[in-house]
């Protein structure tokens, strides 16, 4: 996939595999906030609660797996991206991975060096 992109001069900045997921919200519900309390003082809940198993009474959804590619901003037409997906899908399809998705976002990644620490052990 990043030999599609070079190909195209695409200036893109990470390609991601992710899937999007939510919870459906009944029209009647109304939004919880507990980080505050009756005062409106903000209270820190994960501190006073035990730690329990999430329940959840709505529905659950869940997006297909998507490659998700970012791209420098202003640096891709619609058309490009139509094209690209199109080209991307012919390669999953090569290896019979066919519910994948592709999508773009505009995204700029910076290089994060960590500083490694090496232990040198002498031999005895």
């Amino acid at each position: 996939m990043v030999e599609v992109l070079k190909c195209d001069d695409i200036k893109f900045s990470t390609v991601d595999l992710v899937c999007f997921t939510w919870l459906e919200k009944k029209e009647d519900e109304e939004k919880d906030d507990d980080s505050a309390n009756s005062d409106g003082e903000q209270v820190n809940l994960e501190d006073s609660l035990p730690l329990v198993k999430a329940v959840e009474y709505n529905t659950r959804y869940t997006t297909l797996p998507t490659i998700w590619i970012g791209v420098v901003e202003n640096t891709l037409t619609g058309a490009t991206a139509h094209d690209l997906s199109a080209e991307i899908l012919k390669i999953t399809r090569k290896y019979e991975i066919i519910n994948v998705e592709v999508g773009f976002r505009e995204s700029e990644a910076q290089l994060s060096l960590a500083r490694s620490t090496t232990t040198t052990m002498a031999k005895t």
